[in-house]
């Protein structure tokens, strides 16, 4: 198979990094769920970034960000 055309496996191909959003620990905003409270909820102040392994990705080398949200 052309390594090119590999199979994204998030088990394997993704990495998570938690980190504070904010220095002053406020909350980085308000989240809404389906059949939740009509006002939301805070959702904290760390952040979730999902890095993507990218073989013979150009610059970086490796590792691209995928996602980010808060947890």
């Amino acid at each position: 198979m052309d390594e090119y055309l590999s199979v994204f496996d998030p088990r394997k191909d993704l990495l998570s990094v938690s980190m504070p959003g904010t220095r002053h620990g406020a909350s980085l905003g308000t989240k809404w769920v389906k059949g939740g409270s009509s006002t939301g909820q805070a959702v904290g102040n760390t952040v979730v970034i999902q890095l993507k392994f990218v073989k013979n990705h150009m610059k970086p080398k490796t590792w691209v960000v995928y996602t980010a949200c808060p947890e």
